[in-house]
């Protein structure tokens, strides 16, 4: 079987992970800590736990060699991955540093993905919306810049009702729904059962209220979520909602009605002055 490298290993993130070891043994704490350098980390010997607990947000694993139990879940509770009781199997520790690790390099990637997902998605031209049982809502940035709600407000905002809330400098806010008024009887009664019995809605069009008063025109592709249950009522979770802004649209197709009227009524005239013209005429 081939030798593992733990150089390779300890490096892949491009730097020697930081350990904290909290010995009140100083050459049991020396000794640990210069295996553990051999070994291609970075570690950090401290005698007591105050001198831990000041040093911790700096290190990537917390090693605690105390043996009682209430120092050993206290221990974990400000961020060790696991406590030895000592004598300690050095096979063990090696074990549970690479275990540590994997879990926190996991975790990093984790949030670095749903920091790009979330940027993708605000940087996106449609407005991603989850609304949730209660008909409490989260969006993507793009829904913010449409109708002119602030986080908070959204944060707070319902979909259907009024709403009210105390704001940071201790003022009652009270919201309209975000739907727009004749939308929502469509949305209580036609819209949510649809898709909290699994089924979609493509095209749909709707109309949100903006900060200032107007509304928004808006159309809806939605799915609701189960958590991978049957799709049913109660095992609902919240529909994603995908948003366009047809504002544009609306504003063409208003130019378009306009320029149409005023066709028909210039081809009347038309027609209404080529007939009394004839009425006219001598035969």
């Amino acid at each position: 079987m081939p030798k593992r490298d733990n150089s390779e290993i300890n490096n892949k993130r491009g730097k020697q992970p930081k350990i904290l070891i909290v010995e009140d043994d100083s050459r049991l704490g020396k000794n640990l800590s210069d295996m553990l350098k051999a070994k291609g980390y970075t570690p950090l010997a401290v005698l007591t736990g105050k001198e831990g607990v000041a040093a911790i947000k700096e290190e990537d694993i917390i090693l605690t060699a105390y043996a009682s139990l209430d120092t050993a879940m206290e221990a974990v509770s400000l961020g060790a991955f696991s406590y030895l009781q000592k004598p300690y199997d050095m096979g063990r520790l090696l074990l549970d540093i690479r275990r540590a690790l994997k879990r926190k390099w996991t975790e990093e990637s984790l949030r670095i993905l749903a920091e790009v997902y979330t940027d993708l998605c605000n940087r996106s031209p449609v407005a991603i919306v989850n609304v949730y049982k209660n008909y409490r809502v989260d969006c993507t940035d793009r829904l913010l810049e449409w109708t002119g709600w602030s986080r908070e407000e959204i944060g707070h905002i319902n979909l259907v009702k009024e709403s009210r809330f105390i704001n940071a400098s201790g003022n009652e806010v009270v919201l309209p729904p975000l739907v727009a008024d004749e939308m929502i009887e469509k949305t209580e009664k036609e819209y949510m059962p649809k898709l909290m019995r699994g089924e979609t809605l493509e095209g749909v069009y709707q109309s949100y209220n903006r900060k200032d008063g107007g509304t928004v025109p808006l159309k809806l592709n939605s799915v609701g979520y189960f958590g991978g249950k049957e799709p049913k009522p109660e095992n609902f979770d919240y529909t994603i909602c995908i948003y366009s802004n047809i504002t544009e649209r609306k504003k063409a197709e208003e130019k378009l009605k306009i320029f149409s009227h005023a066709a028909d009524s210039s081809v009347d005239g038309i027609a209404m002055g080529n007939l009394e013209n004839r009425i006219r005429s001598p035969m």
